[in-house]
C-alpha cells in the first residue's frame, strides 16, 4: 500500500512538472506571438505614412520588441523581479539613457503621434508584465491552478447535486432499491 501511494504520489509530481514545462513552452509562443503581432501592426503604420521608418522613435520601439522576441524565452519573472538589486551602477545609468534616449526621440513629434507611440509602448510592456505572470511556474501554480481547480470542482460538485437531486425525485428509483426488512418502515420488528 505505502509503495503504491508513494508511486502515485512519483507519478502525480512528474505529471505536474510536465504540465507546468508545457504552460512555461506555451507561454514563451504566445509571448512571442503577440510581440510579432504588435512589431507588425508598428510597421504596416509607419508604412501607411503614419512615422518614417528612419525616425528614431520607430526604432526605438522597433529594436525593443526585437529585443523582447530574441530574448523572451529566457527571460523570467524572479529574474525581472530580483534584477534592481543587482544591477551595477553602469547599468542604472544605462536604463536612465534608454529613457532620455526615447523622450529625445518622441519630442520632435506632435502630440497625437506621441500618443499613438506612446499606446505601442504601454502595449508592449502589458504583453510582457501577462508573460512573466503566465510563464512562471510559482505564479502559476498559487493564481493559475487554483482557480481552474476551484471551476472544476463547482462543476462536479453541479453535476453530483443534479443527479442526486434527480434520484432524489424519481420515486421509482428510490423504490427500486433493494431494503432489508429491518429498516423497512412497513415492517414491524417481531
Amino acid at each position: 500500500m505505502e509503495a503504491a501511494t508513494a508511486l502515485s504520489t512519483l507519478v502525480s509530481l512528474a505529471g505536474i512538472l510536465f504540465m507546468l514545462n508545457r504552460l512555461r513552452a506555451v507561454a514563451v509562443d504566445h509571448f512571442r506571438h503577440e510581440i510579432f503581432a504588435l512589431r507588425d501592426d508598428l510597421f504596416d503604420r509607419a508604412a501607411a505614412g503614419a512615422i518614417s521608418f528612419g525616425h528614431p522613435a520607430y526604432g526605438i520601439l522597433r529594436r525593443t520588441m526585437n529585443g523582447f522576441l530574441r530574448w523572451g524565452e529566457r527571460m523570467r519573472l524572479l529574474e525581472v523581479v530580483l534584477l534592481p538589486a543587482f544591477i551595477r551602477h553602469a547599468d542604472r545609468v544605462a536604463e536612465n539613457r534608454f529613457d532620455a534616449r526615447w523622450k529625445r526621440a518622441v519630442a520632435d513629434l506632435s502630440a497625437s503621434d506621441r500618443e499613438w507611440l506612446e499606446s505601442y509602448r504601454d502595449r508592449m510592456r502589458r504583453v510582457v508584465v501577462r508573460y512573466l505572470i503566465v510563464g512562471s511556474p510559482v505564479l502559476a501554480v498559487t493564481l493559475v491552478i487554483p482557480p481552474v481547480a476551484w471551476f472544476f470542482g463547482v462543476a462536479v460538485v453541479a453535476l453530483t447535486e443534479r443527479q442526486a437531486f434527480e434520484f432524489g425525485s424519481n420515486d421509482e428509483a428510490a423504490s427500486s432499491l433493494a431494503t432489508s426488512p429491518a429498516t423497512s418502515p412497513t415492517t414491524s420488528p417481531a
